[in-house]
């Protein structure tokens, strides 16, 4: 895939920009982690399947979607945050299969956390599955 290089700086100062508000949001949940003391953190698991979808959330709030945006760029960002396989999250992106009640437990933590911080974004699962 060719970019021009007037369209990839547009590119970069768009992803900039998301990614200092994706840096706040960070900065918040840090804060928000070091002043309440959560006895479930030391047992909460955190699988990639679910990282990767709040990420996509914040990501598509913020104004990137896999429909329009290079998924393996996106792909890099998160495994960069996560420490994540890149190409399972690309892989994952690909193929957004629902998450199952295999991962209750983190969505209602991931959701919890959204909630006390009055962020309006949510993460839903198969509870039949």
């Amino acid at each position: 895939m060719y970019i021009n290089n007037e369209d990839f700086e547009k590119w970069m100062e768009r992803l900039s920009d998301i990614l200092i508000d994706i840096g706040k949001d960070l900065k918040i949940l840090v804060t928000f982690n070091n002043v309440i003391d959560n006895p479930e953190k030391s047992k909460a698991k955190r699988t990639q399947k679910v990282t990767t979808d709040v990420l996509m959330l914040i990501l598509q709030k913020a104004g990137i979607s896999t429909m329009s945006d290079d998924k393996a760029k996106i792909a890099r960002l998160i495994g960069y945050l996560t420490d994540f396989s890149e190409e399972k999250i690309r892989q994952r992106l690909s193929n957004p299969d629902e998450l199952t009640s295999y991962h209750k437990d983190e969505v209602e933590n991931i959701n919890k956390i959204f909630n006390e911080l009055n962020i309006n974004i949510s993460v839903s699962y198969n509870n039949k599955r």
